[in-house]
């Protein structure tokens, strides 16, 4: 494995030695799972060192987990900073995945926040949901806050619905507020869901109003398989068949409740 992974770290194309360090990691020892962390961490390219990462991050022992998180807070570029911090996530202890949090929070450009915060949404603890959906709500573009309260919809703790509801009625345009209301929906207590159909009914285009609309319909019993695996809350969630607007969305594939996530459909940007 040792020259395997010579050649690996001898490719001159960044974009191929990362994707060739990540086909070896599973096979390598301790030492040289340090060899090819200490590689990616040299490529130049932030976007394909963040790509290396992300790659390595699964078979990583603590100590190099915790370097590799270093060098993924290090990358300069946001948008690829905000994907290794997504592709780390997953594998990060509690201690890590909170300054992750931070480091996520801590990124200026709106849209690699949104992207940041929505692939850390289903590890966080309730405590650092309530600061996901404070960050949230201070996004001032309307697609990247859609974005997010539509990741973390199926994460909330029932005390921090209403916050969310109020986050997604106050954003201006109208398609992303009924996506980020849609997404809501199937969370929502009665209470609220009169309070979103309310919102509902003043969305201006007939295929968002109506997609939200359906979205608040009434939903099915609470799903007995329980939510996704993750840090979050626990609360179970309902059945919610995937909803595709008939036009400008799709669904990344069949990830819906009960197996497995909530719907996940979303605008295209």
């Amino acid at each position: 494995m040792a020259q395997a992974l010579a050649a690996a770290t001898a490719i001159a194309d960044e974009a191929a030695q990362g994707r060739a360090m990540s086909a070896l990691a599973e096979y390598l020892p301790p030492d040289l799972l340090a060899e090819a962390l200490s590689a990616a961490t040299a490529i130049t390219k932030d976007h394909f060192r963040a790509e290396a990462l992300t790659g390595l991050a699964e078979y990583l022992p603590p100590d190099l987990l915790a370097q590799a998180f270093s060098a993924a807070t290090a990358i300069a570029d946001e948008d690829a900073r905000a994907e290794a911090l997504t592709g780390l996530a997953e594998y990060l202890p509690p201690d890590l995945l909170a300054q992750a949090f931070s480091a996520a929070t801590a990124i200026a450009d709106e849209d690699a926040r949104a992207e940041a915060l929505t692939g850390l949404a289903e590890y966080l603890s309730p405590d650092l949901l309530a600061e996901a959906l404070a960050a949230a709500t201070g996004i001032t573009s309307d697609y990247a806050r859609a974005r997010v309260l539509a990741a973390l919809a199926g994460y909330l703790p029932l005390d921090l619905l209403a916050e969310a509801l109020a986050a997604a009625t106050t954003i201006p345009y109208d398609y992303f507020r009924a996506w980020a209301l849609s997404a809501l929906a199937p969370q929502l207590p009665l209470n609220l869901l009169a309070q979103a159909l309310v919102t509902a009914d003043t969305i201006a285009g007939d295929s968002g109003r109506a997609g939200a609309l359906t979205a608040l319909a009434p939903t099915s019993a609470p799903c007995t398989a329980g939510r996704p695996a993750g840090r979050g809350s626990g609360r179970r969630h309902r059945h919610q068949r995937c909803l595709r607007p008939r036009r400008g969305a799709y669904c990344p594939g069949p990830r819906c409740c009960p197996r497995n996530r909530r719907p996940t459909c979303s605008p295209r940007p």
